[in-house]
């Protein structure tokens, strides 16, 4: 099941006319509707999941390479500057280490996120 069937199935918006195509396409067997229903649950959270801040300290990214500018590739990172004060930046991860401009950021990075694990949304149409 693809994340867009699952979010049909649990939106509010959709989920009736979901729910009712998935019992007439199984001659209205609850039981085969609740298991449609679980495996969105399933997929919803192995995609919360996915999309989480990662301590540094847990695991740090694969190296990246982008194909088209051949720079290391950058991720949303929390930083800790100390006395309070935290930020979100872009950081580039690259020979082991964090990267922001020229300088290596180790100490100040805590957290990143892997927007490559998570599918992209559609491109914006008008």
């Amino acid at each position: 099941m693809t994340i867009e069937e699952a979010k049909r199935i649990l939106h509010p918006d959709t989920s009736a006319e979901a729910i009712a195509e998935i019992n007439e396409q199984n001659g209205f067997d609850r039981e085969k509707g609740i298991e449609k229903v679980k495996e969105a649950c399933v997929v919803a959270c192995d995609a919360m999941d996915k999309f989480k801040w990662i301590p540094c300290s847990e695991r740090l990214p694969e190296e990246k390479v982008s194909s088209i500018t051949m720079d290391y590739c950058a991720y949303p990172v929390i930083c800790n500057f100390g006395d309070g004060m935290v930020e979100i930046r872009y950081c580039y991860f690259g020979r082991g280490h964090w990267l922001y401009g020229s300088s290596e950021w180790d100490s100040v990075v805590t957290h990143w996120l892997d927007i490559y694990a998570v599918p992209l949304p559609k491109p914006y149409t008008e």
